[in-house]
């Protein structure tokens, strides 16, 4: 057998994130000469198409941001009659569909996706009915392989150019993400602008104005406990998207004008400017740099700057992406809540009320950068899921474990046990293992898989003055013993522990392999009579209509079944109770009894009847559970209770069946040992009458899945064997994360792939 390639050096290595790689560009075709460099980029490019169209879905239901578009489409096209419009970024169709029913003579539309160019031409097939969409031309060429008066250069990649037949009035485009500039709408205006727009072309919007102020979003006590040290986690390679109304936060100053981009003076300077480059880049300034003083309203301390937006559609309409006064009246009907907002972390500053910060914003064509002075210069080697601080800040949650904690510490005194040892599993940051220990534990092992949570949790646990009673271990539990190892290797924990406390599981209740875990914990490291916190769970189920409709009178029906997914996904039901209704009452399908973890192991199947309550499309099942962590102590992940932020709904999504009130919708559950699915009985439906027009995913995008499946498989092997391979690949996602407009990437996709390698 062949030794390997690598050594324990290479093991040991961790990758690395400055804050000044978003400043230094790469160069593309050097990036990918290296041969992996180029199948990573490929691989995340295809990630991001398949992406594309589920992540449009929140778009048509902001009313809104569509309502305001609406709004100065119509009045635009009825100041200019029979303008000829281009639409960048057709994705959804929203848009030249509402080009189209204002009256435009013709609309030039392009994406560049390939998954969203089928999206829209869905959505223009689905509206021939109802208008002319004869007049939309869907363009399957890229935007810069395209003109119409002055000629762009063929290309080795892409071909010879196209010329379209005229240029066009009106430029539409909704390219725009948290981060503004993020989907790279400079360069495809600009673009536009050069080759396409006729002198005197208006665009929609004419300018965008980028607001932000200076907050505080650090974790501090949690529980009386200092868990600070996991504010060192808090990062990321470009501006963090949060709905910042979910999130706990702390103002530090006013919201402040960051800068002005006037895309109509862009526009105005390209069409006229010819061959003049000098003059044209003299209005542009590529890039610009300036300095802001920020005057802190509060003393405290700032680790983040929040960022939004407003569009100035036309002179009557603006369309913002965020409004700082929602946090007071609690309410999101006034702003584009598709959008998100933008936050880019700082290293933690302290200031005094009415002291003028220093803030330097540079704003380029693809980002807008804040800077601090001295400039931002901490190096990252690793970055935690946004779902650990969501779970520790959850009161709820952690006051319920801890009364669960304390209880059957108190019964095993009553019972005269002493020492009390506990085993938390899946420890985390350590908090559950401190607040055993608080609660009277005389020891608590902690076993955590992440070498980072690891990290977290041992510092959190010397902070707080509990070392000496906690230990976290770095390893998966399953793997762990109260026995010395062949080799003459300490074991894992001195003696078998008298309660287990764990907290692994996800929306759907096992998906995380709490069940393998538990398994194992009664095997090896357990006492008999052990008590087990939770000690048990119950799922219940519920049918729902969660569909796609109308969107401004148009038919947006097709969309749905851009929904699907193998596997389901957490949901917060409770805050989107607007795109959903239930078909029928909730039922409970399963009852796990940890104690009988046997029983739980084996694979189970029921057959349920959910009775119609009203009339609808079916086309997916939530399910959530009850988590019962003693006789008398329940946490309730209901959408409607009142349920912390830990855990969401578990969605799983169907092709569509018409019923009717009163029907009886057949449906089976099933679980094995990782996870919890559902089916509908077939047997007692006759599809081809119940069918709505809408497949349950599309055949294109399901074939290229699975193209992707095999290459993901092909990746992954060889990240986990080799860690030399695993350090080239995180190597290039973090530059890919830095500066994805460098490689022609849009900065989402390759900034949530930068993360998983640093996770």
């Amino acid at each position: 057998m062949a030794s390997p390639d690598w050594d324990i050096e290479d093991h040991q290595w961790r990758p690395t994130c400055f804050p000044h790689m978003r400043k230094a560009k790469l160069d593309r075709d050097e990036f990918l000469k290296d041969p992996k460099n180029k199948v990573i980029h490929s691989y995340v490019t295809a990630l991001a198409d398949l992406d594309a169209p589920k992540k449009a879905l929140p778009l048509l239901q902001d009313k809104c941001r569509i309502g305001k578009y609406d709004r100065a489409i119509q009045s635009c096209l009825q100041e200019r009659p029979g303008s000829r419009v281009l639409s960048l970024g057709a994705g959804t169709g929203i848009l030249q569909l509402l080009a189209a029913r204002g009256g435009a003579a013709h609309i030039c539309a392009f994406e560049r996706s390939h998954m969203l160019f089928r999206m829209a031409k869905q959505s223009m097939a689905a509206n021939q009915h109802l208008l002319d969409t004869s007049v939309i031309h869907l363009v399957d060429r890229p935007l810069h392989m395209c003109y119409s008066q002055r000629p762009v250069e063929a290309s080795a990649e892409y071909g010879e150019p196209v010329q379209l037949d005229e240029e066009a009035d009106v430029l539409i485009t909704d390219m725009f993400d948290h981060n503004v500039l993020g989907m790279r709408v400079l360069d495809a205006v600009d673009h536009a602008a050069k080759h396409i727009l006729r002198p005197g072309a208006v665009i929609l919007p004419a300018k965008v104005h980028v607001k932000a102020m200076l907050v505080d979003m650090r974790i501090g006590k949690v529980s009386g406990l200092d868990l600070s040290y996991l504010n060192s986690y808090r990062w990321h390679p470009q501006h963090e998207k949060l709905y910042v109304h979910r999130k706990s936060y702390l103002r530090i100053s006013a919201p402040f004008d960051v800068c002005t981009i006037d895309l109509q003076t862009r526009v105005d300077a390209l069409t006229t400017s010819g061959d003049e480059e000098d003059s044209v880049e003299s209005i542009l300034n590529s890039e610009k740099v300036e300095t802001l003083q920020v005057e802190a309203q509060k003393s405290g301390c700032w680790n983040a700057v929040l960022m939004w937006f407003h569009l100035e559609l036309d002179k009557d309409t603006t369309l913002a992406s965020w409004d700082p006064t929602t946090d007071e009246n609690n309410t999101m009907d006034g702003f584009g809540s598709s959008w998100g907002q933008a936050v880019q972390y700082i290293d933690e500053t302290t200031v005094q009320g009415g002291e003028s910060i220093l803030l330097q914003v540079r704003q380029d064509q693809h980002q807008i950068y804040f800077e601090t002075d001295p400039p931002q210069s901490r190096p990252h080697h690793a970055w935690v899921p946004r779902w650990h601080f969501d779970m520790v800040l959850d009161e709820q949650r952690n006051s319920t474990y801890e009364n669960a904690v304390k209880n059957a510490i108190q019964l095993k005194r009553d019972m005269g046990q002493h020492p009390v040892q506990v085993l938390d599993v899946g420890a985390g940051s350590g908090l559950l293992s401190m607040i055993s220990a608080r609660a009277g534990a005389d020891y608590v092992t902690g076993a955590e898989i992440s070498a980072h949570m690891c990290d977290v949790g041992v510092l959190s646990e010397v902070m707080n003055g509990f070392a000496a009673k906690c230990t976290i271990v770095n390893q998966d539990s399953r793997y762990m013993d109260v026995l010395r190892k062949p080799d003459g290797t300490a074991p894992d924990m001195k003696r078998k522990a008298d309660i287990l406390v764990y907290e692994v599981f996800d929306s759907g209740l096992i998906g995380e392999g709490a069940l393998h875990l538990v398994h194992h914990a009664q095997q090896k490291l357990l006492q008999e009579n052990a008590t087990l916190v939770p000690m048990a769970a119950t799922v219940y189920a519920q049918p729902l209509e969660m569909r796609i409709k109308d969107v401004s009178g148009l038919d947006f029906q097709q969309a749905n079944r851009w929904r699907w997914r193998p596997d389901y996904e957490g949901m917060e039901l409770e805050r989107c109770k607007d795109a959903w209704f239930p078909l029928a009452e909730s039922s409970p399908v399963f009852d796990f009894d940890f104690y009988d973890i046997e029983g739980c192991m084996r694979n189970h199947e029921k057959r349920f009847e959910a009775k119609v309550s009203r009339s609808g499309t079916f086309n997916a099942i939530a399910f959530w559970f009850k988590l019962y962590l003693d006789e008398e102590t329940v946490l309730d992940t209901s959408p409607y209770g009142n349920k912390g932020a830990t855990w969401q709904q578990a969605i799983q999504f169907f092709e569509e069946v018409r019923v009717e009130e009163g029907d009886s919708l057949w449906l089976i559950a099933k679980h094995d040992s990782y996870g919890i699915s559902f089916e509908v009985d077939d047997s007692t439906i006759d599809r081809m009458s119940c069918r709505t027009g809408v497949p349950q995913y599309d055949p294109v995008w399901f074939q290229r899945v699975h193209r992707v499946q095999q290459l993901n498989k092909e990746l992954m092997k060889a990240v986990a064997q080799n860690p030399r391979e695993y350090r080239s690949f995180a190597i290039a996602a973090v530059q890919m994360g830095s500066r994805p407009w460098d490689l022609d990437m849009d900065t989402d996709p390759a900034a949530d792939f930068c993360t998983r390698f640093m996770s």
